[in-house]
């Protein structure tokens, strides 16, 4: 695992684009008519976890420059992966936490993901936003994820958490222990 802290002045940067990021996404669907009140239902959560991803992606390359590993951004809004090393196009996902991470934690991606036809391996980090300190705890094949997660539909209980959205989970744990970049 790797544990870094995320400056002020980048969190304000990356708020700031979240809420930027967010605009042009919201005025996309109003222009393609398939957006709904459902959608917009809470922008302020939104915004929250589009900084988060912001922030992961960023402090992503700043390991990948530190170990000299080469690759390629995504600068497309519409594609569902933010890096691309040796021809693998990787999707950074980071989950919220008011606590520092745990090996017995859970990693999660919303079910729709099944459908990332474009992502070969997700990187997993968890954002504490009570230190502001983002902790890498490993990546996985999109493959080998589904194969291993567990489908968790909306209204499942596990351990008095109740899942809000079907999702798909793995144990933090369960990670493969090799990693190139971790």
């Amino acid at each position: 695992m790797i544990i870094r802290e995320v400056p002020k002045e980048m969190l304000d940067a990356l708020l700031k684009k979240a809420k930027e990021d967010r605009e042009r996404e919201v005025l996309l669907h109003l222009d393609k008519k398939s957006y709904n009140v459902k959608q917009v239902f809470d922008e302020n959560k939104q915004i929250q976890i589009l900084q988060a991803n912001l922030i992961g992606e960023t402090i992503f390359d700043e390991i990948l420059k530190e170990k000299n590993i080469p690759f390629r951004r995504s600068n497309s809004m519409s594609s569902k992966f933010s890096h691309i090393i040796d021809d693998k196009k990787i999707n950074v996902k980071v989950l919220r936490r008011n606590v520092e991470v745990l090996p017995h934690y859970f990693v999660e991606l919303n079910h729709n993901v099944v459908n990332y036809s474009d992502v070969d391996i997700f990187v997993f980090a968890s954002f504490n936003v009570v230190t502001n300190k983002i902790t890498f705890v490993g990546s996985i094949s999109k493959e080998d994820f589904f194969k291993k997660a567990k489908l968790m539909l909306k209204g499942t209980t596990r351990n008095g958490f109740v899942c809000r959205d079907d999702k798909y989970e793995m144990n933090i744990f369960d990670l493969p222990k090799e990693n190139i970049w971790f």
